[in-house]
């Protein structure tokens, strides 16, 4: 009980077809480094996994993570033949745990799980991915993970910086309230068509630049936008706004738009029914010049 497997131990020994934590509480760094016959792999609750302990061990294909581990960076890196992958609750995870882990296809995340930055950086093959309320991600942590198509950000999470830059197969995105979007979050993800905002929603620097495709903007109540955080986001023709919203917030987040063209596609809407009366707007900006 309470057995430690010491840094590097079975690194690289390729014979070795399954590991069975019996009252194992540590795998040292590295200690099964590119083992790449393991197949099955199940840590159970509480072990602590050391940075490297698997890294390009490619065979695995099923990976089980019971509550409470913790798992250091790179842990799983390369780790290209996972398929499907649960985290279970309270687990932690270093940096780049999971990078470039290309077969993953399904992630499931419970309740209580840290996910430190690029913790699934370049896992291209992802496309159902289910984040828990709360959760707190990462800078870049799926980052260039191109196969998500839809994405729901649960009420209360935190997005860090550049969390899911270059995701360009995102086309369906939805928020929920009091989530914190940061800076970059979400940079390039060129195949988001409309954004919805719900209510306290704060939206950090360059959030959504170059999302060229978005079209439609709605922005609920309470929301805070930062500055260029739609940058480059040429294709955005219909903006719905709350009636107090600050516009200045507006043009600043929007900073390649001359006012005319703003005048001319803005819409203020009360229950999503356009204002027709366009000449309150226009003096508006016209004031926002001065």
């Amino acid at each position: 009980e309470g057995a430690i497997i010491t840094a590097k131990q079975f690194q690289m020994q390729t014979g070795i077809h399954q590991v069975v934590f019996k009252g194992t509480a540590e795998v040292a760094n590295h200690a099964f480094q590119k083992c790449t016959s393991i197949r099955n792999l199940m840590i159970p609750e509480g072990v602590s996994i050391g940075d490297g302990a698997f890294y390009g061990c490619t065979g695995i294909t099923q990976l089980t993570i019971a509550k409470g581990v913790s798992i250091g960076s790179a842990a799983f890196r390369s780790c290209r033949g996972i398929i499907d992958l649960t985290i279970g609750e309270d687990v932690s995870m270093g940096d780049s745990a999971f990078g470039e882990c290309t077969g993953i296809r399904a992630l499931n995340i419970l309740e209580g799980v840290v996910i430190n930055d690029r913790g699934f950086w370049h896992c291209t093959a992802i496309k159902e991915l289910s984040l828990p309320e709360g959760i707190n991600i990462g800078k870049q942590v799926f980052e260039d993970c191109v196969g998500i198509t839809k994405l729901i950000i649960p009420e209360g999470a935190i997005i860090n910086e550049r969390a899911f830059d270059g995701c360009t197969g995102i086309t369906d995105l939805t928020l929920s309230t009091k989530v914190f979007i940061g800076e970059a979050a979400f940079q390039g993800c060129t195949g988001i068509t409309k954004l919805i905002s719900p209510k306290e929603v704060n939206i950090s620097d360059l959030a959504f630049a170059g999302c060229s495709a978005i079209k439609q903007l709605t922005i609920s109540e309470g929301i805070t936008i930062g500055k260029w955080a739609f940058m480059g986001c040429s294709g955005i023709n219909t903006v719905y706004a709350n009636p107090l919203f600050d516009l200045n917030q507006l043009r600043v987040a929007m900073p390649e738009l001359s006012p005319q063209v703003i005048r001319d596609q803005l819409y203020f809407s009360v229950e999503r029914s356009p204002i027709s009366n366009k000449g309150a707007m226009q003096r508006a900006f016209a004031k926002l010049l001065l």
